[in-house]
């Protein structure tokens, strides 16, 4: 088993990128979509589309919670909604969402609010090959004999 100090990987990331906030808290609110678990190749095709992508994306604020009430009040759902999803804000095409008023104002709230947009894509098909080389270069006999900095 190889041990990795966090320590170093992070002092050497926060060098990297200076500017960034590395020791704030923040909150992150998460969703996902077309999270099929397992990509894998069937006799003729794959299990899941290859041009679809996972998606991970939410909210992230500093600090404590803005009040959303007035924006939870403003896209008049019904009660029963526990949590605000897509379909409640925008339908259809990306030109028909652009028009819709709810969107409008769950982006004038994000401007003004400390608020933040959190957003992952990734292409399955493609990680999948990259897991593979990966995993396969990782194996080998040549970079077992180079040791865990070469990975």
């Amino acid at each position: 088993m190889v041990t990795i100090d966090i320590g170093k990987t992070r002092k050497y990331t926060k060098i990297s990128a200076p500017f960034a906030d590395f020791d704030g808290i923040y909150t992150f609110y998460y969703d996902e979509t077309n999270n099929i678990r397992k990509f894998y190749v069937r006799e003729f095709d794959f299990n899941s589309a290859f041009t679809e992508n996972f998606v991970l994306g939410g909210l992230v604020h500093e600090g404590s919670a803005p009040d959303v009430q007035p924006l939870m009040d403003s896209f008049k759902l019904q009660r029963s909604v526990k949590e605000v999803k897509f379909k409640h804000i925008a339908k259809g095409d990306f030109l028909d969402c652009l028009k819709s008023q709810k969107l409008n104002l769950f982006l004038s709230f994000i401007k003004s609010s400390k608020l933040y947009i959190h957003y992952s894509i990734i292409n399955i098909l493609y990680w999948s090959i990259v897991d593979i080389v990966d995993s396969a270069v990782a194996h080998s006999e040549a970079s077992q004999k180079l040791g865990i900095q070469f990975s």
